[in-house]
């Protein structure tokens, strides 16, 4: 009896996990913001460990990957946690 409990719930695990993973494969947009002239915003396909950052010249233009952390390392041990745009402040004087 206990040999046929760990199997079928080692199957449930399997299950459960394959589920999860359907569950949280779906794209994903964080809320857009601009800096300076350029929108930005953040961007998952599904199941990337971490969201790509995009940058955009006008709201309905194309987005251009400005940061994927996720190419960073190879087993995903880098991460992205500070966000830091610089942007050119022009000053007039009188």
């Amino acid at each position: 009896m206990a040999a046929a409990f760990i199997v079928v719930n080692r199957l449930c695990v399997c299950v459960c996990v394959y589920v999860c993973a359907q569950l949280y494969d779906y794209p994903k947009f964080g809320t857009p913001f601009k800096q300076g002239s350029r929108y930005y915003y953040y961007y998952n396909s599904g199941l990337q460990a971490q969201y790509v950052l995009y940058s955009q010249a006008e709201l309905g233009a194309e987005g251009v990957v400005l940061l994927d952390p996720n190419t960073l390392s190879d087993d995903g041990t880098i991460a992205l946690k500070v966000r830091i745009l610089i942007h050119t402040i022009q000053y007039n004087c009188m």
